[in-house]
């Protein structure tokens, strides 16, 4: 069995799925150039570790040089 490096990630909620009745999983495998999205994670993943965030949403606003959640205020724990 080939094993390749990938990220896998699951959606439990969306527009057209509102509630979380279902749940899709999309597996993204890595490639070996610019555009790689497992690539761009891990990068991301290192810049929240540099900012002090090792846990909460992965997808965070960043405004004024700073990482935020949308909807919660920067001291939030939830951050």
């Amino acid at each position: 069995m080939l094993r390749l490096p990938a990220l896998v990630v699951t959606v439990r909620r969306s527009k057209t799925n509102v509630h979380g009745r279902t749940t899709d999983v999309v597996r993204i495998v890595a490639q070996d150039d610019d555009t790689c999205p497992l690539a761009a994670w891990r990068a991301w993943r290192e810049v929240l570790a540099a900012a002090g965030i090792e846990r909460g949403p992965l997808l965070r606003r960043v405004k004024n040089d700073r990482i935020t959640t949308a909807g919660q205020p920067p001291g939030s724990p939830a951050n």
